[in-house]
């Protein structure tokens, strides 16, 4: 199955970041359109050598985004497929994500309203009470001086989420194809 076109950056961008993590033999095995053999495949360094298996496979979730997140989140329930380990890894993807830079928060507030943060609220704290993989979570005080919840998605989710979904499906075929044996269906899973 062929990869389309506008989603090959977003490949490069998986492959370099299981790569980075060790993970080099599964995007030989999951080779498309064949990518893998375009990207120079280098060791991980000293800190991600002394990770534990189960830490890489989260921190490439964490590196891959707000889809990934959420799938590695419902993988976490799944004590049937996955050591311990594992599941104590992805169960941290439910807990903490890595915040985006409040610039960025403030920056998609304006272009989603057309209005500055200060044009609607007398406090905002540029600390987010929550973070997670779809969006960031902020506390303010209207002009009015009510207290508010204010929720911002991540810069460009929805089609980051799109894209990714797009992908999962290939690789999801591909890796049926590939690992005959397994118990698990990764496009069942989907």
């Amino acid at each position: 199955m062929r990869i389309s076109y506008k989603n090959l950056k977003r490949y490069k961008e998986i492959a370099h970041v299981l790569i980075k993590y060790g993970f080099s033999v599964i995007v030989e095995k999951l080779n498309i359109e064949e990518v893998a053999y375009k990207i120079p495949i280098t060791n991980p360094s000293e800190e991600i050598k002394n990770m534990s298996t189960a830490t890489k496979i989260r921190c490439v979730i964490e590196e891959l985004g707000p889809t990934y997140i959420k799938f590695g989140q419902l993988l976490s329930t799944r004590k049937d497929l996955f050591d311990q380990d594992i599941i104590d890894e992805l169960s941290k993807l439910r807990d903490s994500v890595e915040p985006f830079d409040t610039d960025i928060a403030k920056a998609i507030f304006k272009n989603e309203t057309g209005l500055d943060i200060d044009d609607i609220f007398k406090e905002f704290n540029d600390i987010p009470i929550g973070s997670a993989s779809i969006g960031q979570v902020y506390e303010g005080k209207l002009k009015n001086n009510e207290d508010v919840i204010v929720k911002i998605q991540r810069p460009n989710i929805k089609e980051t989420m799109m894209m990714d979904f797009d992908i999962l499906l290939i690789l999801s075929e591909k890796f049926d194809r590939v690992f005959k044996e397994s118990v698990v269906d990764p496009k069942e899973i989907l």
